[in-house]
């Protein structure tokens, strides 16, 4: 493999990390405020969602010439998105509903992002 390849792959490996941190840190919020109704819990939440879409954005770059990779890439986004999507829905039911129907609701939720996040690494 190439210098340059080698690069790219560290570079879309390091990325996927990132795009996986963020997720368990927005994860992290907001389970601390279905604990405790404290909107300050929502940072690691907010700053995370903030960042998403220039994360994927570049993971999308740095593997659009490897089509094995833009595959889970396009994969990886997807699920990203979803799970925010469901992270703000929760948030919406804590709000509406009260922390105890939100909770309820997060404990129906699969965490695909994770397992399909380990096969950037082949």
């Amino acid at each position: 493999m190439g210098t340059r390849q080698a690069e790219q792959t560290r570079h879309i490996l390091e990325t996927t990390q990132r795009v996986l941190s963020a997720v368990k840190d927005a994860e992290t919020g907001q389970r601390g405020y279905l604990l405790t109704g404290d909107d300050s819990y929502l940072e690691p939440y907010n700053t995370a969602r903030a960042t998403l879409t220039s994360m994927v954005g570049d993971l999308s770059v740095a593997a659009a010439d490897k089509p094995e990779q833009a595959s889970r890439v396009t994969q990886i986004t997807f699920l990203s998105r979803e799970e925010f999507a469901e992270l703000a829905e929760t948030i919406r039911i804590a709000r509406a509903a009260g922390r105890e129907a939100a909770v309820r609701a997060r404990k129906n939720c699969a965490r695909p992002i994770r397992r399909y996040s380990s096969r950037m690494r082949t």
